[in-house]
């Protein structure tokens, strides 16, 4: 176009980093998903101010971009971008995953009220406004939170399993949202009122986790999420469990002896002087421990070390 390539060098770059961001992993989200990065495209270039406005859009630049946007991530035949592109996109793919578990699962406990927007009860690859306002399935979200709850009444660890095997359909991130708020409507005075403190990793991999206690006069939870979890895993594994966690444990609890029951797998922990994570993220890549009844009478809270006895 007059001498200059179209879409230019910052465009282009722009573009890989979209794909990167918001390519969808499978699922009826590619069936549009051209027609969205093309409306998205329009937009950004018109708002970057560089080569076309709302006020005079340069149709001839957007049609070259449009062309480039379209011939990326064209159907049939891959193409020498895609071949490139995939194994970096399917990477950065599977450890969003990972991270969008923990988020969830921080944003859930943490002191305060978890800010939820709808639409976003599975994975969200949404592009900035009108396409994040799209109208959403709520039929779909009831039904499978339903069959989640009906697989989770029979047997946590079975579903458990199931979700891992394929993270790519959100199911597990709905999961994970479900019994989190189902925790803190069980116990609404533990996550309303309750106290704060970090919790303390020892071992190999303590600086991969992060974690916190929720205590009040009668109750207790902990939280433990992996972080900067790209050297545990390999590529085609998403998840951090069991055994890469090595010797990584929470330190040694005052008044230890304490049992636990993880909110999402259902599975049952004794602190024999520190949970190890290789066993509470055995299952799942995130946990959520709440005290059994009658197991955290006593208990006071240090704001360094967690929960102590009196």
């Amino acid at each position: 176009m007059g001498g200059k390539s179209a879409p230019d060098k910052n465009d282009e770059y722009f573009l890989y980093q979209t794909l990167l961001g918001h390519l969808p992993d499978g699922g009826d989200g590619l069936s549009d998903f051209g027609r969205r990065l093309a409306e998205y495209c329009i937009k950004a270039v018109r708002e970057g101010k560089e080569h076309s406005t709302w006020r005079t859009p340069d149709l001839k630049y957007e049609k070259a971009l449009l062309d480039f946007a379209a011939s990326l991530v064209s159907e049939g035949r891959k193409n020498a971008f895609q071949t490139e592109f995939e194994p970096l996109w399917r990477r950065v793919t599977e450890l969003g995953y990972s991270n969008s578990l923990s988020q969830l699962l921080l944003k859930l406990a943490s002191p305060g009220v978890p800010d939820l927007y709808q639409g976003t009860e599975f994975w969200d690859l949404s592009f900035v406004d009108p396409d994040n306002r799209r109208p959403v399935d709520f039929a779909l979200r009831a039904k499978r939170l339903a069959e989640l709850q009906k697989a989770f009444a029979e047997d946590p660890e079975k579903l458990c399993e199931k979700l891992l095997a394929s993270p790519e359909d959100g199911r597990i991130k709905l999961f994970a949202l479900w019994r989190g708020l189902a925790a803190r409507n069980d116990r609404p005075e533990l996550f309303a009122t309750g106290g704060y403190a970090p919790a303390v990793f020892e071992g190999k991999q303590a600086g991969r986790a992060f974690g916190f206690w929720r205590v009040s006069e009668k109750d207790t939870a902990l939280v433990a999420v992996p972080r900067l979890v790209a050297p545990l895993t390999d590529a085609g594994t998403p998840f951090a469990l069991g055994t890469v966690w090595e010797d990584t444990r929470l330190a040694v609890l005052e008044g230890k002896g304490k049992r636990f029951v993880d909110a999402l797998t259902g599975r049952h922990y004794q602190d024999a002087g520190g949970l190890y994570l290789k066993d509470v993220l055995g299952k799942f890549p995130v946990a959520l421990l709440l005290a059994e009844a009658g197991e955290t009478a006593g208990w006071g809270l240090n704001c360094e070390t967690g929960p102590t006895s009196s």
